[in-house]
C-alpha cells in the first residue's frame, strides 16, 4: 500500500516527479542492427554514386583532350595546306623565271649572231676594196688621236680616210700596207689609210685578240 500523505500536504499541489526517457531507437540503425547486409548495400550504393561521377569527370576530361586533339588536327592541316601553297608558288616563280633567262639567253645569242655577221660582211667589203687577202686579219692593234688634219699640199688618194685634227681612231692593220700609211677606222665605222706618223698611238693599247677586230672595240 502506497504511503500515507502527511496531513500537512493535502490540499497542496507537488511538482511532478520528472521522468528519465529513454531515447527511442532509429528505425534505421535497430534495422541495421538487426539486419548487417542492409547497411553494405547502402554502402556500396553510395560508392557506386561516387564511381559514377567520378566516370562522368573523366568523360569530361576526356572530351576535352579529344577537342584539343581536333584543334591540332585542324592546326597542322593548315600549316600544311599553306607550306603547300608557298612551294606551289616558289615553284611557279622559279620556272617564270628560268622562262626569262631562257627569252634573255635567246635574245642575246640573237643578237650575237647578227653582229658576227655584221662584222663578217664589213670585213668583206672592206678586203674587197683594200685589196686585201683573204686570211688577212683585221685586229685592233692600237689607238690613237690625230695630231694635225689633212695637209693640203698632200695629194689623197681615195683609200684615204679623211680625219680631222684630235679624232680617235683605231688602227686595223699595219703590215702590207701603202708605205708610210696604216689602216684604220673612225668612231663612225669608216675605213681608209692614214699617214702613220701624224697619228699620237695610245701607249696603254696593245694588240688585241683575233676576235677583237671592225665594230668591236677594246677597252682603254
Amino acid at each position: 500500500m502506497p504511503s500515507p500523505v502527511p496531513s500537512a500536504l493535502h490540499g497542496m499541489c507537488l511538482p511532478a516527479t520528472p521522468r528519465h526517457e529513454e531515447p527511442e531507437p532509429d528505425d534505421d540503425e535497430t534495422y541495421d542492427d538487426i539486419c548487417p547486409n542492409n547497411q553494405q548495400r547502402r554502402n556500396e550504393s553510395e560508392e557506386e554514386g561516387e564511381d559514377e561521377d567520378l566516370y562522368e569527370g573523366l568523360d569530361e576530361v576526356q572530351e576535352q583532350v579529344s577537342q584539343l586533339d581536333r584543334s591540332k588536327s585542324e592546326s597542322t592541316e593548315d600549316i600544311l595546306d599553306k607550306d603547300k601553297k608557298a612551294r606551289k608558288k616558289d615553284e611557279k616563280l622559279r620556272k617564270e623565271q628560268e622562262r626569262r633567262e631562257q627569252k634573255e639567253k635567246e635574245e642575246r645569242e640573237k643578237r650575237e649572231k647578227k653582229e658576227q655577221k655584221r662584222r663578217e660582211k664589213e670585213e668583206k667589203e672592206v678586203k674587197k676594196k683594200f685589196k686585201l687577202r683573204p686570211d688577212d686579219r683585221l685586229e685592233v692593234l692600237s689607238k690613237g688621236r690625230v695630231l694635225h688634219g689633212p695637209d693640203k699640199t698632200t695629194k689623197h688618194d681615195k683609200l684615204d680616210l679623211l680625219v680631222k685634227e684630235g679624232e680617235l681612231l683605231t688602227v686595223v692593220k699595219m703590215e702590207d700596207c701603202p708605205e708610210g700609211k696604216w689602216l684604220a677606222r673612225n668612231e663612225d665605222g669608216r675605213y681608209g689609210y692614214i699617214v702613220a706618223n701624224s697619228l699620237e698611238m695610245d701607249t696603254h693599247t696593245g694588240k688585241s685578240s683575233s676576235s677583237s677586230y671592225l665594230g668591236v672595240e677594246e677597252d682603254e
